[in-house]
């Protein structure tokens, strides 16, 4: 079995580190909700630094795209297929999502901030197209990076890897002077549509593709060390931007956590090359139902919460029990909707599209 064959088929150790970030993001959600409903922090905020797990996705989607479909590269017959394939993954389960939260904010709409209800508004978030606000599902941000991303990275199917960079080193080339205009307080770009073509997250995904082109190249003796080592810069870092250079705001992050994000996502699929790595069950669950519980916590936190204050029970419990308990639910929801209706999506949509794996 090639090397190429045995990763794509079996990512677990990337997998895992999808379900840590995806944890990750719903402690850092867990902390903002517990400041606003109960006036204290979560953990004592410790995880303040949990929306780093969207820098976190970015460099493993970058990787991943990046080493299962390079043996296509400049294989223009593989276009449509990976699009197709990219596009099923994101939009059935974020449709069937959008189906329900959008006309609940048609019934509800002082829960939303006043654009939910717009027409605009609503086909824009429905198709992931960039906005001046988050899409209705304000997670989705992330999705709108995504997509582009994939489009992005679909000329190497067309022009092959060398012919593509007259593409993608323009973009990446720019994308690096938002970042350093937004490091220092300027923005460039007022137009969503520029704004999100040029816009520095480009750089983690260009980072996760860079270890994918690395990954047969560089030998490593000690992939623990290496892993280590970019755990112990990304806590570190999380320590020092959280307590004392947040005036950076988000062009920060890519220096802060998406650098190192490189080293954990190199380190951990070289080890999972070099031999076989053993991961709890659990680990995996976590991992292959990460978008679902991505995409759901945000809304099912503020639901439940907003539910239960209503009815009177938050305060019948501990703050710390009570989130807990919610965190747990959103997670487990999460598996739940990912292995009943994520995955039943995707293979139905992939089964009209001709596309069966």
């Amino acid at each position: 079995m090639t090397v190429a064959k045995k990763f794509s088929e079996q990512v677990y150790s990337l997998q895992v580190l999808r379900g840590i970030a995806a944890i990750l993001v719903v402690l850092y959600h867990l902390e903002k909700f517990s400041k606003v409903v109960f006036y204290e922090s979560f953990f004592n905020s410790i995880f303040s630094f949990g929306y780093s797990g969207v820098d976190i996705f970015f460099v493993l989607s970058g990787f991943i795209i990046f080493f299962v479909n390079k043996n296509a590269f400049g294989n223009k017959g593989k276009v449509i297929t990976y699009l197709v394939k990219r596009f099923t993954r994101i939009y059935p389960i974020y449709w069937i999502v959008c189906f329900f939260v959008i006309p609940a904010f048609f019934i509800f709409p002082k829960y939303g901030q006043g654009y939910e209800t717009q027409i605009s508004s609503v086909v824009a978030s429905w198709f992931l197209i960039p906005q001046a606000h988050d899409p209705i599902i304000s997670v989705a941000w992330t999705l709108i990076h995504e997509v582009k991303f994939y489009v992005l990275f679909s000329t190497v199917f067309v022009f092959g890897l060398k012919g593509s960079l007259k593409i993608l080193i323009p973009v990446l080339t720019i994308s690096l002077v938002d970042l350093l205009s937004r490091l220092n307080g300027a923005v460039i770009f007022h137009n969503p549509l520029l704004a999100n073509l040029f816009s520095f997250y480009n750089i983690e995904f260009f980072l996760g593709c860079l270890a994918a082109y690395l990954i047969d190249k560089v030998k490593l003796e000690n992939c623990k060390l290496l892993l280590f080592t970019s755990v112990a810069i990304f806590l570190f870092n999380a320590f020092i931007y959280e307590n004392f250079l947040f005036s950076l705001k988000d062009a920060g992050r890519i220096i802060f956590y998406g650098l190192p994000s490189f080293g954990i996502v190199f380190s951990l699929a070289k080890m999972e090359l070099q031999s076989s790595v053993n991961f709890g069950k659990l680990m995996i669950i976590l991992g292959d139902s990460s978008y679902s519980i991505y995409l759901i916590h945000q809304i099912t936190i503020a639901v439940v919460l907003r539910s239960t204050q209503l009815l009177g029970i938050i305060y019948n419990i501990p703050s710390f029990i009570y989130l807990l308990l919610l965190g747990l639910f959103t997670i487990f929801l999460g598996i739940f909707i990912h292995n009943f209706i994520e995955k039943p999506a995707i293979q139905y949509t992939r089964t009209l599209t001709g596309i069966h794996k």
